[in-house]
């Protein structure tokens, strides 16, 4: 079926709930019409188009326009199926351990060859996701941040 803006999809006005509310089927999925107006998206049509942007790279404002919803709407669908496939691979942990600890000898030395830092200069180590970083102790906390967002983004 193709619409009045030209989309060719899968969508079909549909009947009645047996209760009464009106329905739609979108991509063979019955979508109800509350008693406020606002549809009520199955979950597994909400994985369905989630997936479809994911995996197929397919224009999340275009299956908004196709199956008449709103794109931010849409959007959150896509994070929140990114965010069930992240837990599920175990991945993106909510909260990661942060191990800050001294420097061993090793690591003093090399700091010190490598940077030009006295080897009693106070330092301490600071480890996220596997990846270890010895510092200065007399770095800022906002380098530290920045720091923080780096591995956050190598891993």
């Amino acid at each position: 079926m193709i619409d009045a803006r030209g989309f060719a999809g899968m969508f079909v006005e549909g009947g009645d709930m047996l209760d009464g509310t009106p329905t739609r089927t979108v991509w063979g999925y019955e979508v109800a019409t509350s008693s406020t107006g606002r549809n009520v998206w199955p979950e597994a049509l909400k994985q369905v188009v989630a997936a479809k942007v994911l995996d197929e790279g397919l224009k999340a404002s275009a299956l908004a326009r196709e199956i008449k919803a709103n794109e931010t709407m849409v959007c959150r669908w896509v994070n929140d199926e990114r965010d069930r496939r992240e837990r599920q691979e175990g991945g993106s942990p909510e909260f990661v351990e942060v191990v800050i600890s001294e420097p061993q000898a090793d690591e003093t030395a090399d700091n010190a060859q490598s940077e030009g830092v006295e080897d009693h200069q106070p330092a301490f180590c600071l480890e996220l996701w596997g990846i270890r970083v010895t510092l200065s102790a007399s770095v800022s906390e906002a380098d530290i941040a920045k720091v923080i967002r780096g591995i956050r983004a190598a891993r």
